[in-house]
């Protein structure tokens, strides 16, 4: 059985998806627009929405992406309609702004990283009214390409330190996943627990292949045909073009 799945680009930029649906799917955006929204209320019923936002959107990391408030209150709108047993906050990735030596000798600037620390915090308060239960997360892979654009840009950004991050998690009733973290909370982006929800049967796909440690279910499928980065313009995506 094939699952699909949105991991090339941005389900709400991307609508590629719309004609290559399986019985069970994942879209994942950090662009919850209206147009989004009225397409998957017509495939509700074999849909999973990861709701993306870090925090860091309209900030020269993420220039593109919408705002946190914006995405809170999309995420209202979509939720007035579609199952919230079917949607989750997706923290892809989580990341701060580090010390750098200077800023560490200047008092006036020693705050930065932990205020990055707090933002998580805040972003998981404030969709804590929401219903939604389930938390995807990742931490900032740092890959060359990414690397060079952080230089170019003159932006500082780095992984988080991963206990402080656990520290904040524990303070909400969310359920924690992580995505290939190598931690107690890893499953598969596409996993059992993602049949359970859509009430669709759990079976192997003898013919699917995942890259070796990866979790998900061996019938995952990309849904979206383009191979390149996104109009977000994120600076730590994955994409090197």
């Amino acid at each position: 059985m094939k699952f699909g799945i949105t991991e090339q680009g941005d389900a709400g930029l991307d609508f590629s998806w719309e004609d290559r649906l399986c019985e069970g799917n994942i879209l994942i955006t950090k662009n919850l627009n209206d147009k989004f929204i009225e397409k998957v209320l017509k495939h509700k019923d074999k849909v999973i929405i990861h709701i993306g936002c870090t925090g860091f959107g309209r900030t020269e990391i993420e220039p593109n992406v919408p705002p946190c408030e914006w995405t809170y209150e999309q995420t209202i709108k979509l939720l007035k309609y579609f199952p919230v047993k079917q949607t989750v906050l997706r923290i892809d990735p989580i990341m701060i702004e580090p010390y750098t030596q200077e800023e560490i000798l200047d008092t006036k600037k020693s705050g930065i990283a932990r205020h990055q620390y707090q933002d998580l915090q805040m972003l998981l308060e404030d969709f804590k009214d929401t219903g939604i239960k389930r938390v995807r997360y990742s931490f900032l892979d740092m890959y060359r390409h990414v690397e060079l654009r952080l230089k170019t840009s003159e932006m500082k950004i780095a992984k988080p330190e991963p206990s402080k991050v656990y520290d904040i998690f524990n303070q909400f009733d969310y359920e924690y996943e992580s995505c290939a973290e190598k931690d107690d909370n890893q499953i598969g982006c596409i996993s059992q627990k993602d049949f359970n929800i859509l009430g669709l049967s759990y079976e192997a796909d003898s013919e699917g292949y995942q890259r070796k440690e990866c979790k998900c279910h061996s019938g995952k499928t990309e849904l979206l045909r383009n191979k390149k980065q996104c109009s977000h313009g994120c600076l730590y995506c994955y994409w090197g073009n």
